[in-house]
């Protein structure tokens, strides 16, 4: 506010005590004018390009792959084999489903288990081993042939001292095995 008044007011009265004509300090006033439009604008852009930019971090991290930390008591014993906490049950089992796409498959008009695509890297199906275009089958015997019944598994894998997960890679059957520590 004291700036304008000071462009307004002193800086006419300081150039006409210099010798400046009016016509000089009329010119003056129109570039000072200028300016200010100019600066308005350029903050407007910058407060547009902001939000602008707001706007498409909150987008990238919508389709990013959602990056989970590594579990740490999840231990590798070996191919297929996984050693797990029972604290950090819960927590696999609710993050499963964010970590891929789990569609019911269906083979010659009977459901035949749970394909599984767009597995994250770096999740929780990842780092047990899943990859893109695994079948699921079966969890600890269970045959997995629809929600109910992996409802059903899902309610066992809690209580349970291992889970192991039968599936289907390229026509091959395999199977995951998860022991459940205390």
């Amino acid at each position: 506010m004291l700036r304008a008044i000071a462009l307004t007011f002193v800086l006419p009265a300081v150039l006409a005590g210099c010798g400046a004509s009016q016509r000089d300090v009329r010119a003056l006033k129109a570039q000072i004018a200028e300016l200010r439009a100019l600066l308005a604008k350029s903050r407007a852009q910058q407060r547009a390009l902001a939000a602008d930019v707001s706007h498409l971090s909150a987008a990238l991290q919508r389709f990013e792959p959602a990056r989970e930390a590594k579990l740490r008591t999840l231990k590798k014993l070996g191919p297929g084999r996984f050693r797990l906490a029972r604290s950090e049950l819960q927590y696999v089992l609710n993050k499963m489903p964010r970590a891929m796409r789990i569609v019911p498959l269906v083979r010659n008009g009977q459901p035949s288990g749970f394909k599984l695509y767009a597995i994250r890297p770096g999740s929780i199906a990842d780092q047990l081993g899943l990859k893109n275009g695994d079948l699921v089958v079966r969890i600890n015997d269970s045959a997995i042939t629809s929600p109910d019944l992996a409802l059903k598994a899902y309610v066992r894998v809690l209580a349970a001292a291992r889970a192991v997960i039968t599936l289907e890679r390229r026509r091959e059957r395999m199977t995951i095995t998860v022991e459940i520590k205390p």
